[in-house]
């Protein structure tokens, strides 16, 4: 529930910035998060949503928030306010770095480089935030598929950078808000856990 309404507030905002800025919207614009690699498939979107959803978001939140974060936050000792943003920040460094092999293979500049690891390692903060607030691993998985292939009614990659910038202000309110309201509506139920992260610690596992 949470997610649907994440997908439909970031599509209002991005419908309100295209009316307001003259850009074209509609069902057809959803063609644009095609996979370039997938185009001669017999369905190209459906792919294409399909591996980013589940298995490209699945597999790095399991791998760097469900795991090496909070194992991090364990190692660490308690669930300090602290220790928990190192834990966050440092799975976010190991993210961004991991996604820098292409482009090293590919003979870019340092600058380049760094670069192709800073914008996994800023949206690997956000994913991270957004995990210790609700403990729900598989609501940041969605949050990442949806970032990966924007299956939205505009194409905001071709707008003015004023627009663009307008736009993601709006997504920013939309995904700060749905995570409010999940940790007010579930905190403290059995669908937000609190884990004893110093237990985790001792026996090695994972939340």
């Amino acid at each position: 529930v949470a997610f649907a309404g994440v997908w439909v507030g970031v599509n209002v905002v991005g419908l309100g910035v295209a009316a307001a800025t003259g850009n074209p919207w509609g069902p057809g614009l959803l063609r644009a998060t095609v996979d370039p690699r997938w185009t001669s498939l017999p369905a190209p979107w459906l792919t294409t949503v399909l591996v980013q959803f589940v298995v490209v978001g699945l597999v790095e939140e399991f791998a760097f928030r469900g795991y090496f974060q909070t194992k991090t936050v364990a190692l660490l000792g308690d669930d300090s306010r602290l220790r928990v943003a190192l834990g966050v920040v440092t799975a976010s460094l190991l993210f961004g770095v991991l996604h820098t092999p292409g482009a090293i293979v590919a003979g870019a500049s340092l600058g380049e480089v760094l670069g192709a690891a800073l914008l996994p390692t800023l949206t690997g903060v956000v994913f991270g935030t957004f995990y210790e607030l609700t403990h729900n691993l598989y609501f940041v998985v969605l949050l990442h598929g949806l970032g990966n292939t924007w299956p939205l009614l505009v194409d905001w990659s071709t707008w003015s950078t004023p627009a663009v910038a307008a736009f993601f202000a709006g997504v920013t309110v939309v995904y700060v808000a749905a995570t409010a309201a999940y940790r007010y509506r579930t905190l403290g139920t059995e669908r937000t856990p609190l884990v004893d992260r110093r237990e985790v610690g001792t026996a090695g596992g994972t939340e």
